[in-house]
């Protein structure tokens, strides 16, 4: 990444907290030459109705950058940036510690996109996608938790 102040990771981060989410996406669909491969994957993704600080953490983080209409008339369009699981670990390493209300999700993020092996030959044993679902389970459950006590 090139060289970001302080200020500019407590933005981010800030941004982030409000405007963004991490999620663990179970696709268990993908077919392979000996069955039916359950596939968990990290993403990161920011919606917003001004593009201009998705274009900003596009230029510096990569990812994918994508415009959605509004389901209703009255609404603007919507800007997302999403980050999926090589790009969304160093993005949520940089930020984790400026974060405030996402800290909890974002930490079980981090652990789990750290527990996984790069591609290799080996079938992943039963605990480990046990695991894998409990943490995507985690994180959705804290997604949806209310702030307001």
């Amino acid at each position: 990444f090139p060289p970001l102040t302080e200020i500019d990771l407590s933005y981010i981060a800030g941004f982030f907290d409000g405007e963004g989410s991490v999620t663990i996406c179970n696709n268990n669909n993908k077919v392979v030459p000996r069955g039916i491969s359950p596939n968990h994957a990290l993403h990161v993704s920011i919606g917003n109705t001004d593009p201009s600080v998705l274009l900003w953490l596009h230029a510096i983080f990569g990812g994918s950058l994508a415009y959605r209409r509004p389901r209703k008339d009255n609404h603007r369009n919507v800007a997302q940036w999403v980050l999926g699981t090589a790009k969304a670990l160093p993005f949520l390493r940089i930020i984790y510690p400026f974060l405030r209300m996402k800290r909890e999700q974002v930490a079980g993020a981090i652990r789990y996109q750290e527990s996984k092996r790069r591609r290799g030959p080996e079938r992943v044993a039963k605990e480990t996608l046990e695991w894998r679902e409990l943490q995507r389970e985690r994180i959705r459950s804290l997604n949806g938790r209310a702030h307001i006590e």
